[in-house]
Parts: C-alpha cells; sequence; structure tokens
C-alpha cells in the first residue's frame, strides 16, 4: 500500500494475491470437493458470465459422474452453456498461458521494483529498509504472537555484562548539566563525512562546524549500532543502551516490556519527557512503544500542524520551530526527544528549499540529493537555536545531536563513484557506518573533539552521566565515552553479525560472506585502508560481539529489567 501511494504503478506487484485469495476462500465454500484448478478456471470464467456458481456445480456434477451427459436446452442459454463446456474440455493450455503471464508479469515487477533497474526516485522510497521491514515484520510479529520468557540466570548474565562490555572509570564531567532541559535530536540518515566538509566552495554543515567550536563535545569516531528496524532500532539503542536484534524491530518485538532508559531516569529526575516527529502516529509502533519507553507525550504530524512538507512529512524547520513553541509552554526541566526527517531517501525538496549550488554532473543524483538536504537541515539547526535563544531557553538546555544510520550506501554503484571521488579515496564501511555525536552544553567553556570510539549504545550512559543521572538496573550494554579509553561495539547490520569495530586496535572488522572469520576483512579505522586479517584476534573479538548482542537478546527475550522497577 505505501508503494502504491509513492506510485500507482507499484500496485502491478499485487496483481495476483488479493485475487487468489479472494476467490478460493469463496469457492472453497461453495464446492469443497472441487479441484484447485478448476476453483481457480472458474474465476477466469465468470468474468464471462454470473453465474459461475451454476457452472461450478454443473461441473462438479461432470466430476461426480463423468458418463453424464450436459442438459441440452435452446436459445442463449444452451449456446453460453456450450461455450462454457468447450472453454472447460480446453482449460488445460489457456490455463497454463494465464499462469505464465502472472507469472512473468510478477518476476518481472519484483525485479524492476526490487533492483530498480532504471533508478527512480519512486521505487527508491518504496524500497528503502524501513518501509518494507515495517510491514514485513508486522505480518510476522501479528502471525507469530508475543514473545514468550523463560527462566535465566539473571546473575550469570550480569556477571558476563561485566566481562564484555567495555568499562568506564573515573567522574569527568559528572553532573555538569543536571537540571537542565536536554533536548535530544536523531537527524535522518546524518553520516559524519559531512561535517566540515566544503563542497564547491560551500560549507556542507556551517551552522554545526560554528557550534563545534564552542562549548561542545564532538565524538568522530562514532557508528551505528542497527537493526533490521533502521531507525526505529536507532532511537531503541540510544535511549536504552540495549542491542536490538536482526530479526525484526524491537518497538514491537519487545513492546510490553519494561524499561529503565533515559527517558525513565529522568521522569524520576523531574523532568517531562515527550517526542516531536513529523510523521504519522503509528509508523514503527511508537504510539504503543513510547508508553513503556518512558514518554509521556507524542507529538506526532496528528498533532502538528503541516505547514511545510517534504518528502514524507514536515520539514525539519517547521519541526524545530513548532516543537520550541510548544517547550516554551512547559514547566521546566523538560526533555525533548526530536527525530528529524527532510534527509530522508530519496533527498528530494519542494523547488525554493535547496539552496545548496551543485555541480552540473551532481544534479539530479542521489549524492547531489543528499548533499542538498544535509544542507537545509543544518539550516534547520541554526534555525532551532535561534528559537531556543528566543523563548529564553537557550542558556539552560543541553542539545545532543546524532545521526540514526547512514545515508550513503555504498552497495549502490553510483552512491560509491561519486563518494568515492568526493573523499579521494574508495568509500567502503569506515565512513558509511560513521555518524556524528554531538554533544553541546551552553557555558561548558571548552570544545573537544573525542576520537575513543562508540556508537549509539553508548549515548544514554554519556548523557547520564554529564545529567548526574544514576540507572537502577545493571542492564546497559555501553558505556560513557567521556571517562574511557576504550572503545568496542558490535556490529548488526550492513556488515552482519560477528562484526565489531575495535578502537583498541583502530579496527573495523567485516564477516566473511559465509558467516566465519578466516573469510572476514579488516579496516584501518584512520585510513581506511586494508588490514592483514590476525585470525586469533579477529575470532576472539568476534565472540566478543556476538556474545554482546547475545546477552541483549536474553535481557530483553526475559524481560530482566522488570525485576528492578516497577513504572
Amino acid at each position: 500500500m505505501i508503494g502504491a501511494a509513492v506510485n500507482p504503478l507499484c500496485l502491478l506487484t499485487l496483481i495476483d494475491l488479493p485475487l487468489a485469495i479472494w476467490y478460493f476462500r469463496r469457492m472453497q465454500k461453495q464446492a469443497p470437493d472441487c479441484s484447485w484448478n478448476r476453483r481457480f478456471w472458474h474465476f477466469l470464467l465468470g468474468l464471462f458470465s454470473k453465474k459461475e456458481e451454476k457452472s461450478l456445480a454443473f461441473d462438479g456434477e461432470l466430476k461426480g459422474n463423468p458418463d453424464k451427459k450436459p442438459e441440452t436446452s435452446s436459445g442463449s442459454k444452451s449456446k453460453k452453456k456450450s461455450l462454457r463446456m468447450w472453454l472447460l474440455r480446453k482449460e488445460g493450455w489457456i490455463l497454463q498461458l494465464f499462469r505464465l503471464a502472472i507469472y512473468v508479469t510478477t518476476i518481472i515487477c519484483f525485479i524492476y521494483y526490487g533492483w530498480n533497474v532504471t533508478n527512480e526516485r519512486y521505487v527508491q522510497k518504496v524500497n528503502h529498509i524501513e518501509f518494507f521491514t515495517y510491514h514485513t515484520n508486522d505480518l510476522i510479529v501479528n502471525v507469530g504472537g508475543r514473545i514468550k520468557r523463560r527462566n535465566v540466570d539473571a546473575e550469570e548474565i550480569q556477571a558476563r555484562i561485566k566481562e564484555v562490555v567495555p568499562s568506564s572509570e573515573g567522574s569527568l564531567y559528572s553532573g555538569i548539566a543536571q537540571g537542565k532541559n536536554l533536548i535530544l535530536i536523531q537527524i535522518e540518515s546524518f553520516n559524519d563525512f559531512v561535517i566540515g566538509a566544503t563542497y564547491n566552495g560551500q560549507e556542507l554543515t556551517p551552522n554545526l562546524n560554528a557550534l563545534l567550536e564552542n562549548d561542545t563535545f564532538y565524538f568522530d569516531r562514532f557508528y551505528s549500532t542497527t537493526g533490521v528496524g533502521n531507525t526505529c532500532d536507532a532511537e531503541f539503542a540510544t535511549l536504552n543502551s540495549l542491542y536490538p536484534n536482526e530479526e525484526r524491530e524491537c518497538y514491537r518485538m519487545y513492546v510490553d516490556n519494561t524499561y529503565d532508559g533515559l527517558p525513565w531516569m529522568l521522569q524520576d529526575a523531574g523532568y517531562s519527557t515527550q517526542t516531536f516527529h513529523g510523521y504519522v502516529k503509528t509508523f514503527w509502533n511508537r504510539d504503543e512503544a513510547y508508553k513503556n519507553q518512558g514518554i509521556q507525550t507524542y507529538y506526532s504530524q496528528e498533532e502538528l500542524e503541516m505547514t511545510e512538507t517534504s518528502g514524507f512529512g514536515l520539514t525539519d524547520k517547521e519541526l524545530f520551530r513548532q516543537s520550541v513553541d510548544i517547550l516554551k509552554t512547559k514547566q521546566q526541566p523538560w526533555f525533548a526527544f526530536m527525530i528529524t526527517l527532510t534527509n530522508h531517501i530519496p533527498y528530494e525538496m519542494p523547488e525554493g528549499m535547496a539552496t545548496l549550488k551543485l555541480e552540473e554532473r551532481h544534479e539530479d543524483t542521489t549524492f547531489g540529493r543528499y548533499l542538498q538536504t544535509i544542507h537545509y537541515t543544518d539550516e534547520a539547526i541554526g534555525m532551532l537555536i535561534d528559537y531556543l535563544k528566543e523563548a529564553g531557553l537557550y542558556e539552560d538546555t543541553m542539545i545532543v545531536m546524532y545521526g540514526d544510520h547512514q545515508g550513503m550506501n555504498k552497495e549502490t554503484f553510483e552512491v560509491n563513484y561519486y563518494m568515492s571521488d568526493f573523499l579521494g579515496k574508495d568509500y567502503d564501511f569506515d565512513e558509511m557506518l560513521k555518524i556524528p555525536l554531538i554533544i553541546h552544553i551552553p557555558g561548558l567553556g571548552e570544545h573537544k573533539t573525542i576520537t575513543t570510539v562508540g556508537g549509539e549504545i553508548d549515548t544514554m550512559p554519556t548523557i547520564a552521566n554529564l545529567m548526574g543521572l544514576t540507572a537502577k538496573t545493571p542492564y546497559q550494554l555501553g558505556h560513557d565515552l567521556l571517562n574511557t579509553d576504550e572503545g568496542f561495539i558490535a556490529q548488526i547490520s550492513y556488515i552482519g553479525k560477528g562484526s565489531y569495530i575495535d578502537g583498541q586496535n583502530d579496527m573495523i572488522f567485516a564477516i566473511g560472506k559465509d558467516g566465519t572469520v578466516d573469510s572476514g576483512n579488516c579496516l584501518h579505522i584512520p585510513d581506511g585502508a586494508a588490514m592483514n586479517l590476525n585470525v586469533d584476534l579477529c575470532q576472539k573479538n568476534s565472540d566478543r560481539a556476538l556474545e554482546l548482542l547475545s546477552l541483549s537478546r536474553q535481557i530483553l527475550d526475559n524481560n530482566l529489567i522488570a525485576d528492578y522497577v516497577t513504572h
């Protein structure tokens, strides 16, 4: 249905399934002994006559008594019956031709829309992983039912967490943002390479660049830790410091679990909690998931005014303006989780919104459109700062921003070509998986670039330290990036389970396609160069990465957090 909304031609992919389901259910009730071939053929006969029921019953009589001959009658009724009988006798080759046409059409549609052979933008919208996984997983969850809990050794799990999760020691910057409002912004498809970069003599992110020069921590070796849910799994990992999985999105799979993530910790500290997102409330099951995540109020497109739209929903500039208008009416302190949308594939904006001057060769390319929407989102962030200052909220608000996942997929030939040209090196997973984490605290008095490897899994512990918050449970699989030198995160999507990013060895390891370490490969984080494969080291760290994912799965499957908190 999403495909049809984007372009009606996508309905071709559904040409046979609804008709088949409707017809077979109907015919099963009318003639349970009739063969599947004849039920299907009777549907075709129904196109010529409204009396397919009589035809089916008549055919049933022939099947029960093959020697019985049809009664003759005069006039048009006799002719119709004769035509129907002739068709039934000749159904074999006609039916096979019809089936062949259906199968060929389905295969062509699958190739065209699945592989996007003509690089159509509306197909990019349909094919984006978030939309396919959302509806596929929705079906799986409804058919499969709820997760069943089982008894586990919680003490053993906690001991293993201490062994494999990177440790943080010390209290550097602890509580320096305590009592401040918190704005947490998840920026759609935001790769790190745009930070500080110029294009054709133009800064891609001038507002963010200026922000990094004052009162800001910038983490330049920060990576996405998403699962199959992509955007919503980025939220889940960020808010809860738990890994998602490769099966389905956590907002559906674990919607009824108990949590003690960032929103709950802030509620315990006297904060109100709200989310702002300019798309439909039910997408990714957010309207249900947020209840147990600790979000008290969810402002979606149903509550916001859709004054200016781009792509799938409200523009970032309007999202920020309306959010601040609402926040300035709230009692402080408050927590606002904002999810942007304009920088969403296929990166299209209405005419007049694009302000970056592109080279002719980059016009109407995914790369060029991406730079345009990135530049627009940066402008929106600059406007957000201005809105907060005008409302008198800026000085008392910590602003945290991060990308949810990659926006430039290296597996796409055109993207890989233009990205490699832009970067001056081969575009590989070292750049593709890297997203920025930016923490801006007005009055901090310093700015610093943190090179410790981290991921979305580490965001909650890092923010908790800055705001003087304490978790009630031992079930966190990330750590505070401001009080550690060790960085290690497991990977799930894109490079596969068993892959990892290791700060101590400056290494990104991608598991082999056959699932073995021996066939994997390593990239050097500083320059993206290929590294020699140390099988023993990579096997040890791959096992550690798998253990992290297994621990997260056990915590969630068995709802272990419920042993510590009730809400």
